[in-house]
């Protein structure tokens, strides 16, 4: 916290790391009881603002930081592990155990992290299927133990959230016939939507994040294996809600199918393995960044963070998978925020001419950014903390081996 209250806080004025004992004492027994005892505000020796609003959420001069489970200090939020992994998983297996240890539910086993990429990102824990209820996955969400991460949550928290998969592992093991003949109807829907396609069915899951345990008619999600969107082998997530199987109706296939296996054809008649936005390109192409390791991690990965330092505060950047091609984001502290085309700039104001004079012009021409400088402006506006512009942000076409990025010959120009 020092060091980061240090870099922040230079040039407010002089600043050393080097307290006499009974401060750094004082300073620190403050700190822990902010964090212990949220919401709460403490200032820093270099007049850097340390806050904190709920439990684990720790924001220094505005810069978000957590804890991680079994490592010392702390991290950029940014940076942090999403899924549930590491040592808070081996304490949650360890009170899942314990509480489970003279019930019948203790037949689930141990609940696993498992990573969806679909229309969103979610890092879930299933357990595995249950034969005597149909074969039925139960899943939860891995970010509700109250803290900012899962890698970030306190004991206490990971215990609360055991409490609470246990009530839902007692729910499937009392309703396990209930629950098996419903989900052999939602797998005899889901084996009809794909029927001609080259996918098939993976997991029913049942979820009681988003119903009443006491729901007669459960809705269920259902996990396919076929092209995903990364455009390779991968899980494609379904919903079919309990009125779905009451109505008997057979809908097309899930979003993405089978438009992605022939756009995976297409593509790799060009060469391609996908497509990729100008915006993250142009990232992509910049000297600060290393452009094979990214591209060799979205081989495998469905995205990949990154931080390049700044002499304030880090520019994080992700790149991320979606709908078949690579996107961007970009974050800096109260600096910058680009998501897709539209970029935010923090503090930065224009005369309403100035500001009506901006599109059609390249974004190095008002913003000294580490990379994308030459993207153009398609619209500009003001906002109460700077202004934002939109960038003209084409697809183009990219071979994850080579680092080749392309225009799409058999799409025309805007």
């Amino acid at each position: 916290m020092l060091e980061v209250d240090n870099r922040l806080g230079a040039g407010r004025r002089p600043v050393t790391l080097e307290l006499a004992d009974a401060a750094l004492l004082t300073l620190a027994c403050d700190i822990i009881d902010a964090i212990d005892i949220p919401p709460a505000r403490v200032e820093l020796p270099s007049g850097t603002t340390l806050e904190t609003q709920n439990t684990g959420e720790i924001q220094i001069g505005g810069e978000e930081w957590v804890f991680i489970a079994g490592q010392p200090g702390l991290y950029p939020s940014a940076m942090a592990p999403r899924g549930a992994t590491g040592p808070n998983l081996d304490l949650l297996h360890k009170y899942i155990l314990r509480k489970t240890r003279k019930l019948a539910c203790r037949r689930l086993g141990l609940p696993k992290p498992v990573f969806v990429c679909d229309t969103d990102a979610r890092h879930l824990l299933h357990f595995d299927p249950l034969s005597e209820a149909g074969a039925v996955v139960l899943q939860l969400w891995s970010h509700v133990t109250g803290a900012p991460l899962f890698c970030a949550a306190l004991p206490w928290q990971i215990e609360t959230f055991a409490d609470e998969i246990v009530k839902d592992m007692r729910t499937v093991w009392r309703r396990r016939k209930d629950i098996a003949c419903q989900v052999a109807e939602v797998r005899a829907l889901a084996e009809a939507r794909v029927e001609g396609h080259d996918a098939e069915v993976q997991a029913i899951i049942v979820d009681f994040s988003i119903q009443s345990s006491d729901d007669a008619e459960l809705d269920m999600y259902v996990h396919y294996s076929g092209i995903d969107v990364a455009l390779r082998r991968g899980i494609i997530l379904d919903y079919i809600p309990a009125r779905m199987r009451e109505q008997r109706r057979r809908t097309g296939f899930p979003y993405g199918e089978p438009g992605w296996a022939d756009d995976l054809v297409e593509l790799r008649g060009l060469g391609a393995h996908g497509r990729i936005t100008e915006v993250a390109a142009a990232i992509l192409a910049c000297e600060h960044v290393d452009r094979d390791a990214i591209l060799s991690a979205l081989s495998v990965n469905y995205e990949c963070r990154l931080a390049v330092a700044t002499a304030k505060s880090p520019i994080y950047l992700t790149f991320f998978w979606h709908t078949g091609e690579i996107r961007a984001e970009v974050s800096m502290n109260q600096a910058i925020d680009w998501h897709r085309d539209r970029l935010e700039l923090f503090g930065v104001r224009f005369p309403e001419t100035a500001l009506a004079a901006l599109p059609a012009r390249p974004i190095s021409e008002i913003a000294d950014l580490p990379f994308g400088g030459e993207l153009i402006i398609a619209k500009a506006e003001a906002l109460d903390w700077g202004v934002r512009l939109y960038v003209e942000e084409r697809e183009l076409l990219i071979n994850l081996e080579s680092g080749k990025v392309w225009e799409d010959p058999s799409r025309p120009p805007d």
